[in-house]
């Protein structure tokens, strides 16, 4: 008896957390700071499964996904204006102002209890960022062309889940619109798989070229989009090139 009704606790939990923390909604969780002494690294979670940033002590490459904000700066060295949409504990964000200090960055982020945990918890990382708390969803399709960006980083999981909406054509139309005419996307897609249901919509929003880079030693995927690639010869730091020519298009 027990163990069914630890078992009924434990699904009331999960349904909880899953409840809240979809389609703009605050987590159920309250963020978590979470610091591993043999490693260095500090970790913001938010729930059981919801890891929301890992940062190094010295500041240094974490080898996830967050190093593959700098693909901003390998097609495009002189981008100026970054979009991030998600932003956790800002690892990306201290990737993108790594490679060029004077780059105007601007997060958009729902939960105010996130903000606040970055705001106190990462300050190097959301140094000098400018950072909206609302949903990136309405955001994206209200904003522009009021502003737009060199480059729209996204990365929005609740937990392990990637809301619909930020799969389908619609928003990525909404992502294309707030573009310069040379901006790219560049999304986090979990997995292979995710990353080939949520390539076709990018293409029918106008993004010609669909590429998919392996985060090497995860299971990670980055994607990459523009409207055309015609980019050429490219400089590749080192700590991406395993996973830059293992690349694959979709």
């Amino acid at each position: 008896m027990r163990t069914i009704q630890g078992l009924g606790i434990l699904a009331i939990v999960a349904f909880a957390y899953w409840a809240g923390s979809i389609d703009g909604r605050r987590a159920a969780f309250t963020p978590t700071i979470v610091v591993d002494p043999t490693t260095g690294t500090k970790s913001l979670k938010v729930g059981p499964v919801g890891v929301q940033t890992v940062s190094k002590r010295d500041g240094g490459s974490t080898g996830l996904y967050y190093d593959w904000a700098g693909l901003v700066h390998v097609f495009n060295p002189g981008a100026t204006s970054v979009l991030m949409l998600g932003l956790g504990g800002g690892e990306m964000l201290r990737v993108l102002r790594a490679r060029n200090p004077t780059i105007a960055l601007t997060a958009v982020e729902i939960d105010d209890r996130v903000v606040s945990a970055a705001l106190r918890n990462f300050q190097e990382n959301v140094r000098d960022v400018t950072i909206v708390t609302a949903d990136a969803a309405r955001y994206m399709s209200q904003q522009c062309p009021g502003a737009r960006f060199d480059a729209i980083i996204v990365d929005i999981f609740e937990g392990s889940e990637l809301p619909e909406h930020f799969q389908s054509s619609a928003f990525f139309k909404d992502v294309e619109r707030c573009l310069l005419p040379r901006g790219m996307v560049i999304m986090n897609a979990r997995d292979r798989g995710l990353a080939r249901e949520i390539a076709p919509a990018m293409h029918d929003a106008g993004f010609e070229d669909v590429m998919a880079f392996p985060v090497v030693g995860t299971p990670s995927v980055m994607l990459w989009a523009v409207r055309k690639d015609d980019w050429g010869e490219v400089d590749v730091p080192k700590e991406l090139e395993p996973g830059f020519y293992a690349t694959w298009s979709l």
